[in-house]
């Protein structure tokens, strides 16, 4: 989470402060469009502290259970449920970045998501015990000499898992299990905590254009704008799954049945697991001792990966006012077309201004999006999310918004606002880190490609021509092309060449500096024969001149049909060569 601005809500002070619990939620007056959560925090003891931050290895063990022995200084900051994706128990955070995503150890755990294997307690619930102890018949399950939940967090549901005969043998803070399986994303956890999926679902979806095709075992979804496409899975998952619908319905529907009670001291969501039947969870846990079994339990801080399956294995996006390119041969022209929805400004300098609950963002504003790396969801590896081919594009790219130059001092991830504020806009949202752009992994990809019916994919052998970018100025000069200019070392080029039903495109890519970040490009060729070095060489040199821009080359050989561009964004080479698949298909 290193480009994630500081949360003002934590200290600010030089103390370490680990992440104990997840409490309950309540509305925020200042962002009514976003609740909050109240997250309860203790500073971990100085010798700890000298520990990670001078980075010496010590008894994780002890990390967990003695870091915060310190009940006295546990504090209460409450966080909007927007940057739920980011707050994780056991996390430690000073001076509101995350300097460690949590101390606990990491543990698989093979379930049996029945309900007959579980049921829902609260983080106060007491056994009976087998024989008194200094005078008590009864026992907290998660003992505060264990982990202390605070006083007011024993009022937090839970979701306990059969666990080696023990039925108690797995806790589960529902705040946990909202934040892994449905609150991915600041969109989607408003959504969920504002009841979007039940009362206003056509604002995250095309209600009337969404669509499965059991027969092709694919969902299709149009979203809104505001969407982003990895969010379509979960969104997917909740419209197809009982499990994961009721899971959703009952956060909103919970938190609604409480405030209906006026005598209500606080809310705690409920929820639960959005399937039915066997799954591996690999979470980040504490184990506590039973005093009832004398055999150990373990509350989960946080689940890093599920097996379980999706209702499909197939999910096609789509969204509204949509202005990718249609079909060369039956697009429309220009004229044509209608402007897109214009694209507001990328906040610049987002990393200055801090995240906070205390006003809505200026709708007209800038956007920050905060991608943070996940892979969750074992089931969705090398799976590739599916565009619809289009045989026309009724729209074309709008210029980007102008933005008015108004003061703002942070960043917000509530919905907006008219109005005056000083914050803008920031979206989180996770994504499966992308592959390295390597020599080896385009190499790979090619080969899956060969192996495909009907294409014959190979790596061009490259020619002295070819082999690097070419220069635009005379070598003494500092320029674009090299990879090193101080060491005066050109970018290199590795190309692809692939034939599809009598069709020939060459797939290109270059050597890239540190933090660049340019796309592979698909060149197409209406000949009968592969795409020439002498074309490739003029290309290149094109191409050096905008500075790696593609789109932005303004003079190509009459022998060239089209250029397309692919981002880096796959995980796995798998998705990498599915991705190429894909888009070779297309082109013809």
């Amino acid at each position: 989470m290193g480009n994630i601005p500081p949360i003002v809500s934590f200290p600010d002070d030089d103390r370490i402060w680990r992440i104990e619990w997840l409490r309950a939620i309540e509305q925020n007056d200042l962002v009514p469009s976003e609740p909050l959560i109240q997250v309860v925090i203790a500073p971990l003891l100085p010798d700890f502290q000298n520990a990670i931050e001078n980075k010496v290895e010590c008894d994780s063990t002890k990390k967990y259970y003695y870091g915060t022995k310190d009940v006295g200084k546990h504090q209460t900051i409450k966080i909007g449920t927007g940057l739920l994706p980011l707050i994780k128990i056991g996390s430690l955070w000073k001076k509101g970045r995350c300097v460690l995503t949590n101390v606990a150890p990491q543990k698989t755990l093979s379930l049996n998501i029945t309900p007959d294997n579980i049921q829902y307690i609260k983080a106060g619930n007491k056994e009976t015990l087998p024989e008194p102890i200094s005078g008590r018949n009864e026992t907290f399950t998660i003992a505060p000499f264990h982990h202390n939940v605070s006083i007011k967090g024993l009022s937090t549901n839970c979701v306990a898992i059969n666990y080696l005969d023990d039925p108690l043998g797995i806790i589960i803070p529902i705040p946990v299990l909202i934040s892994f399986y449905y609150c991915t994303s600041s969109n989607l956890s408003r959504a969920v905590f504002n009841g979007d999926f039940q009362h206003d679902l056509d604002s995250l979806v095309n209600t009337e254009k969404c669509c499965i095709d059991e027969g092709e075992n694919i969902c299709s979804l149009v979203l809104r704008q505001h969407m982003h496409d990895s969010e379509g899975w979960i969104i997917s998952r909740i419209l197809n799954s009982p499990e994961a619908a009721k899971g959703v319905s009952m956060v909103h529907d919970s938190l609604m049945a409480q405030m209906a009670d006026f005598d209500y001291q606080s809310l705690h969501p409920k929820s639960q697991f959005p399937f039915t039947g066997k799954t591996d969870l690999t979470v980040r846990c504490k184990p506590i001792k039973s005093q009832i079994r004398d055999e150990w339990r373990f509350l989960v801080y946080s689940i890093e990966k599920c097996t379980a399956p999706f209702p499909f294995p197939r999910l096609e996006v789509d969204r509204d006012n949509d202005n990718r390119q249609g079909d060369p041969e039956t697009d429309l022209l220009d004229h044509q077309k209608k402007e897109a929805y214009k694209s507001k400004t990328q906040n610049n300098d987002f990393d200055t201004k801090p995240l906070a609950n205390e006003q809505e963002p200026i709708i007209d504003g800038p956007v920050s999006n905060f991608q943070t790396p996940d892979d969750r969801f074992d089931f969705l590896k090398d799976k590739v999310i599916e565009k619809p081919k289009k045989d026309f594009c009724r729209y074309k790219s709008a210029k980007t918004k102008k933005i008015k130059n108004i003061f703002t001092n942070q960043q917000s991830t509530g919905m907006g606002t008219y109005g005056e504020s000083s914050a803008t806009a920031a979206r989180t949202f996770t994504k499966t880190p992308a592959l390295e752009a390597s020599i080896a992994n385009f190499t790979k990809a090619i080969a899956y490609l060969n192996e495909q019916p009907d294409i014959i994919a190979k790596v061009r052998t490259a020619s002295q021509k070819i082999e690097y970018l070419p220069l635009t100025k005379p070598p003494r000069y500092n320029q674009w092309a090299y990879h090193n200019s101080k060491e005066k070392t050109r970018r290199a080029v590795i190309i692809a060449d692939v034939e599809h039903l009598g069709k020939h495109h060459c797939l290109i890519d270059f050597q890239a500096r540190e933090n660049d970040h340019f796309p592979i490009s698909i060149i197409s060729t209406d000949l009968d024969w592969p795409i020439t070095d002498q074309v490739i060489q003029l290309l290149l040199f094109e191409l050096s001149k905008s500075q790696g821009r593609w789109l932005n080359i303004k003079k190509t050989p009459n022998s060239i049909t089209s250029i397309q561009t692919m981002k880096h964004t796959w995980g796995t080479v798998n998705q990498f060569h599915k991705n190429l698949m894909i888009k070779i298909k297309e082109l013809n």
